[in-house]
């Protein structure tokens, strides 16, 4: 007889131990669904935040080159700048 309670008892706590398995299961696949979406958001951002740099970028160039600057020097700066970064990409290609 208490043999028989001792086994449904630890029948009993196998299937609450399932129970919390699958629960957990789900949970983790619940949060990883979200980290990814995160992730992927994350992304979208970080373009994003590029692309306005790029922008960016391009409006003090466009602003320079228009003489509201300080003076032509930013603008030379700005323009050998950029003829230095072209020189390196086309190094870059040539290997």
């Amino acid at each position: 007889m208490i043999r028989n309670e001792t086994i449904l008892e630890v029948e009993e706590k196998i299937r609450q131990l399932i129970t919390i398995l699958d629960r957990t299961r789900e949970d983790l696949g619940k949060k990883d669904s979200a980290v990814g979406h995160l992730e992927s958001k994350i992304k979208e951002m970080e373009n994003e935040l590029d692309h306005l740099r790029q922008k960016y970028e391009s409006l003090k160039l466009a602003k320079s080159l228009s003489g509201e600057s300080t003076g032509s020097s930013d603008a030379k700066m700005k323009i050998n700048n950029i003829v230095r970064g072209l020189d390196r990409c086309i190094a870059l290609l040539n290997q």
